[in-house]
């Protein structure tokens, strides 16, 4: 049985995939009856981000983002650097971190972005630069951010490099 007629336009095709991924999408929701975020492991919970997840080594783009819980009991946010040299864009970066969350529970927004450069012989950091898509990032509170997890690095803005 040829569940795609070869005979309809592009557009018809489109309409019948989406429809059929909607078909799976909700067929597995009321089969398992779990919320996808939780069946994919998927971080449901904002105390189990982790406020830094950035490149061991090298030049590359971050982002700074705000964490919020969609339970309107939990209204602090909490604030995220993330970066790695393998994105290309900024928004490359925040997708991947979308990808780790349920987006039923929380949800994710780039406050600004630039770079980062990570010397771990020197065991220093370097923040500095912009984001085209998202502006600059607050660079204070990124540098505020990192220094709970690299108590013992150098951790500078800086303006000098681009």
């Amino acid at each position: 049985m040829d569940l795609l007629p070869h005979r309809l336009s592009s557009n018809q095709k489109g309409s019948f995939s989406k429809k059929l991924r909607e078909k799976l999408y909700l067929d597995r929701v009321w089969i398992d009856k779990k919320p996808i975020g939780k069946t994919m492991g998927k971080t449901d919970k904002i105390e189990d981000i982790p406020e830094v997840e950035i490149a061991d080594a090298g030049k590359f783009k971050y982002i700074l983002i705000e964490a919020k819980d969609k339970d309107p009991t939990f209204q602090r946010p909490k604030f995220l650097v993330r970066g790695d040299a393998e994105s290309p864009y900024h928004a490359d970066i925040l997708d991947k971190a979308i990808d780790k969350i349920d987006e039923t529970k929380l949800t994710l927004n780039c406050v600004g972005g630039g770079r980062l450069r990570v010397d771990p012989a020197q065991k220093t950091i370097f923040v500095f630069g912009y984001s085209q898509g998202f502006g600059k990032a607050d660079h204070r509170k990124t540098v505020e951010i990192l220094q709970k997890y690299y108590q013992q690095w150098k951790i500078e803005i800086t303006d000098e490099e681009y």
